[in-house]
């Protein structure tokens, strides 16, 4: 029987530049006695003023709680970086921390000009497993990236990730996006590690009472998943014989389109006695494959012998960012 195999790449890190997110992702400095602590918030409410704009941000409760003795002492300061302006000061009563361990989120308020900061939507409910998004920040250059994901477990305080983010620096604050918005906030992302979220489903009513006038909002897509199928080449095998190897196969995917994990096969087969494709790696819009062939033997004093033969298919699930406004 003509066994066709698939198999999906958990695919090692890919980044690429962020869009839309940065118009809202920011990074967050703590200056301390022992030096700076880097990490990352997000812009998720503005309350418009006459002459200003009070902007909230999220970033990681951990973060802030474990430089505390810096502020006792008087010897931390907080700032947030911009990239169209001067780095935000942010007072010590103007960061507001839950109590206890279990909600791994705090809230930024800076009275600060608008620029070209908008916020991103909240998301209030959990993505299900096996979901894709994305986690927004930036690289130890200070580049924006983005890293793709799946959701690889789901509890109530915890969502985890499925591969390494540690492409970025400071990641603790950062957001985990879906296409509706921000649905979580990371704890953690160490180096070969799956990074693990909090989702903010647990942190509504913290939000709500320490941010007046916020409410979940209707939202635009900020990314989509889609779909690209590629031909590879055909490949045969003697009849009765076997065969073995690996090849590449290069792809092209939009501009604003980041590679997730792919899919491939076997198609049209013929004369197969057996056919395993493998997915080896996903890097550089290239696809490494590992095949095995044997085909059908030829029947007893039969002076036909055709080769078994069958084409190679690959779709790659692809990420696409939304333009900024």
């Amino acid at each position: 029987m003509l066994a066709l195999t698939t198999a999906l790449l958990a695919a090692a890190p890919v980044t690429a530049r962020a869009s839309t997110p940065a118009q809202a992702v920011l990074r967050v400095q703590i200056l301390t006695r022992a030096g700076t602590l880097d990490g990352t918030c997000v812009l998720f409410h503005r309350e418009s003023r006459a002459n200003d704009t009070v902007l909230y941000f999220l970033t990681s409760a951990k973060l802030m709680k474990s430089t505390e003795a810096d502020l006792r002492a008087g010897a931390r300061h907080i700032r947030i970086l911009r990239d169209d302006g001067a780095p935000i000061e942010v007072e010590a009563a103007n960061l507001v921390v839950p109590t206890g361990d279990m909600v791994d989120v705090a809230i930024i308020r800076v009275v600060a000009p608008l620029g070209t900061l908008v916020p991103l939507p909240l998301v209030l409910e959990p993505p299900s497993p096996g979901s894709v998004f994305i986690i927004s920040g930036f690289g130890a250059d200070g580049s924006r990236v983005t890293v793709p994901q799946r959701v690889g477990f789901e509890a109530t305080l915890a969502i985890g990730g499925d591969r390494d983010a540690s492409a970025i620096a400071g990641c603790a604050g950062a957001p985990a996006i879906v296409e509706g918005g921000v649905f979580g906030i990371v704890s953690e992302c160490a180096p070969g590690r799956t990074p693990w979220m909090t989702p903010l489903s647990v942190a509504r009513g913290f939000i709500s009472r320490h941010v007046p006038g916020w409410l979940a909002k209707p939202f635009t897509p900020t990314f989509g998943v889609v779909t690209r199928p590629f031909s590879g080449p055909l490949l045969d095998v003697q009849s009765g014989g076997t065969r073995t190897g690996e090849l590449e196969i290069p792809f092209e995917i939009g501009p604003r389109e980041t590679a997730v994990d792919v899919t491939a096969s076997f198609m049209n087969a013929t004369s197969l006695h057996l056919a395993d494709l493998t997915v080896l790696s996903l890097r550089d819009r290239t696809v490494k494959l590992r095949f095995t062939m044997a085909g059908v033997p030829s029947a007893p004093f039969s002076t036909t012998c055709a080769p078994g033969q069958a084409h190679v298919s690959v779709r790659v699930n692809a990420l696409v960012l939304s333009r900024p406004d």
